[in-house]
């Protein structure tokens, strides 16, 4: 009797498992391969905090913009944390990259500084048409360089990028974000070192 009831339950579970919803696939960013190092260093620590942002980027789905600037995401992909996270960690290791600081970390914890620099992420989406096809990704960051020993603001800037993309495939539009992330750290850094070496 077990195993007719067994029996009639298969197709049941069967179906019940082809409803499963796939995992997304994930994506990072990573740091330009050729960042050129720095042969003088800023004589100081700098720590990096997590971008501030607005909900709708808080997230780890990849956001898309129509033309008529109704806010969607992409399905079946995701960035492999929080947007804000993942801009982080690009940003801490172009910076670790360039040795343009003795030393560049995430903020929090142990870690101990003499500079923070602090962010809001105001872009990080793709834009395209209205059959969801991106034509181009845009990524903003405004930065805030503080200087610690008396908590002072010693400079801000924004900084953005928009990058075309052709929308062949889904690996197109991370590359864009890529260059876009990419052309913004180097631009982050060279602001930083000027900004920090007018202070000396």
């Amino acid at each position: 009797m077990k195993r007719i009831a067994l029996l009639l339950l298969l197709p049941f579970l069967a179906a019940c498992g082809s409803l499963a919803v796939p995992e997304p696939a994930t994506y990072g960013l990573a740091p330009a391969a050729d960042t050129p190092r720095s042969a003088m260093a800023v004589p100081a620590e700098l720590a990096i905090e997590v971008p501030h942002s607005l909900a709708a980027l808080d997230s780890s789905r990849i956001a898309f913009v129509a033309p008529d600037g109704r806010q969607t995401y992409f399905r079946n992909v995701a960035w492999a944390d929080r947007a804000p996270a993942v801009i982080a960690d690009d940003l801490v290791r172009s910076f670790q990259a360039s040795g343009m600081w003795r030393s560049a970390e995430l903020s929090g914890g142990s870690v101990r500084a003499d500079y923070l620099l602090q962010e809001d992420l105001t872009d990080c989406e793709a834009f395209g048409t209205a059959d969801g096809k991106a034509d181009h990704v845009k990524v903003g960051l405004t930065l805030t360089l503080v200087r610690l020993s008396d908590q002072k603001p010693v400079g801000s800037m924004h900084f953005q990028q928009d990058v075309p993309v052709a929308d062949t495939s889904f690996d197109r539009v991370i590359a864009g974000f890529n260059i876009a992330t990419n052309s913004l750290a180097a631009e982050a850094i060279a602001w930083t070192r000027r900004t920090a070496g007018d202070l000396r």
